[in-house]
């Protein structure tokens, strides 16, 4: 990869200043955990840890692809073109392309694993809740529906690995609460 410590640091100032501006599930914080939860998966997984790494810091352009290509005009065009993969690529959209590389996988899954789990479900519910204002009812049937999409979508078997126990407990916490109205139902 042809990119500089001072490319390195431009990404990086360029990455917080956008998280900056985005709801409190998408900032700053967020951008830092899917670094953590990717050099962990990329290290197991065999792949480039400075494109990992700078993918992470890239992702959540998905929807500001147009402002990550003009930003990252001047590195070297294949490295760029690897970043913008990393952001465009959501795996559970039929409109993706899904032949990309180890690294793009990697970046994808350390965002899905920050919706998947216990944690996860608390994350998305209050996200839909508070920057979507939704009710509770429809944030909950929502955070379900993301929840099962990104599980699906999981790409790399570390992702997968990591999860499976609290996917399980999901799925027995998701049992619980479709049963508890059935409590109290007249006999």
């Amino acid at each position: 990869m042809g990119i500089t410590e001072e490319q390195i640091e431009k990404i990086e100032r360029f990455c917080v200043e956008f998280y900056k501006k985005l709801d409190f599930a998408h900032n700053v914080e967020h951008m830092n955990r899917t670094l953590k939860i990717a050099e962990f998966i990329a290290k197991k997984e065999n792949a480039d840890r400075e494109i990992v790494r700078l993918g992470a810091m890239v992702h959540q352009f998905h929807n500001n692809l147009d402002e990550l290509q003009d930003f990252l005009s001047d590195l070297e065009p294949e490295t760029a073109k690897i970043l913008i993969k990393c952001a465009e690529f959501r795996p559970f959209k039929d409109t993706v392309d899904k032949d990309v590389s180890i690294e793009a996988k990697v970046v994808s899954d350390a965002d899905a694993l920050q919706v998947l789990g216990p944690q996860g479900l608390i994350r998305e519910i209050a996200c839909n809740i508070k920057a979507r204002d939704k009710s509770l009812d429809k944030s909950v049937q929502d955070a379900r529906e993301i929840e099962s999409q990104f599980y699906k979508a999981l790409q790399t078997e570390t992702a997968k690995k990591i999860i499976r126990e609290p996917h399980e407990l999901m799925e027995k916490f998701w049992k619980s609460y479709d049963d508890w109205d059935k409590i109290f139902s007249p006999l």
